[in-house]
């Protein structure tokens, strides 16, 4: 039986595939079950998504938190259904006869910390089933707003009616909802046409592996250790006299450089240099939260 692969990897998701066929791919070539991702990508959209395999998958919340940034087309004129190219036409709309220059001074009220209501076709759960599902039923399906941050929105090029943008997000952001708003906002309507992620994170598409053609052994010269998704933790190495106890669970004592009175989420490694995992700092007591390599 082979040995079950830990670690992350940065794949470049081609256009037609969804997320979760991603997943399923590197299941099939890897052999094991213990496969996850970070942040979905629409199947019209490519670009980075970050693959946690085996004991990495236990971090997935901290690489989904990252921020992330986008090369987007939007297309003026209507919106659809889905809130993109594969939706029905569900409105119309004169295109803006705008400058680029006053576009982007209008984009500016879409960023920072704001509410977004996300797309009837997602994955979230309402009424217990997934939004997407109960609005392909035909089913009213009323999201409710949701708090994100959108850290930058520029615009690359206008050519009416497509507008290219960069765009930097926090978590959570839907760019379709996204395009949607910015036809609101400029007194039209508009569906987002093409999505690339560009990063996700420390993750950029420059450095990201195609899945064509993808060995297991490439895989296995690609892959980076588990804790690079946290490496903005601060760490603390561990003893040996301390390191057996914490891969088991138990709390152990460590000398910090000041008193840490708020809990305090950190990595921890043993004297050789071995991730043990992610622990939580009150004081002089660090308590193991996340093992991803406990001794036998």
């Amino acid at each position: 039986m082979r040995e079950e692969l830990s670690g992350v990897l940065n794949l470049d998701k081609p256009v037609g595939m969804t997320s979760h066929d991603a997943v399923a791919a590197m299941r099939r070539l890897t052999g094991q079950r213990g496969v996850g991702h970070a942040g979905t990508l629409d199947p019209l959209a490519s670009g980075v998504v970050v693959m946690l395999l085996g004991r990495a998958t236990a971090l997935s919340a901290y690489a989904m938190a990252s921020e992330k940034t986008y090369a987007a087309e939007v297309c003026f004129g209507v919106e659809t259904s889905t809130e993109d190219a594969e939706g029905a036409i569900t409105a119309e709309a004169p295109v803006p006869t705008l400058s680029t220059d006053d576009i982007a001074e209008r984009l500016q009220t879409l960023t920072g910390d704001v509410l977004q209501q996300p797309p009837r076709f997602s994955a979230i759960k309402t009424a217990g089933k997934r939004a997407y599902a109960r609005a392909r039923r035909g089913e009213t399906v009323e999201l409710p707003p949701r708090p994100v941050r959108i850290v930058e929105i520029s615009p690359l090029g206008w050519r009416p009616p497509r507008l290219r943008l960069l765009v930097r997000t926090g978590p959570g952001v839907y760019i379709r909802a996204l395009a949607r708003d910015i036809g609101r906002l400029l007194d039209s309507a508009a569906y987002l046409h093409a999505l690339v992620r560009l990063s996700s994170g420390q993750f950029r598409l420059t450095g990201a592996t195609r899945l064509e053609g993808l060995t297991r052994e490439e895989l296995c010269r690609r892959m980076l250790p588990p804790d690079c998704v946290v490496e903005s933790l601060p760490a603390i190495v561990l003893p040996a006299s301390d390191e057996r106890r914490a891969r088991h669970g138990g709390a152990v004592h460590v000398r910090t450089s000041a008193d840490q009175l708020e809990e305090l989420t950190v990595r921890l490694y043993g004297e050789s240099g071995r991730f043990i995992g992610l622990g939580r700092l009150q004081g002089n007591t660090c308590r193991p939260a996340r093992v991803l390599e406990p001794l036998p």
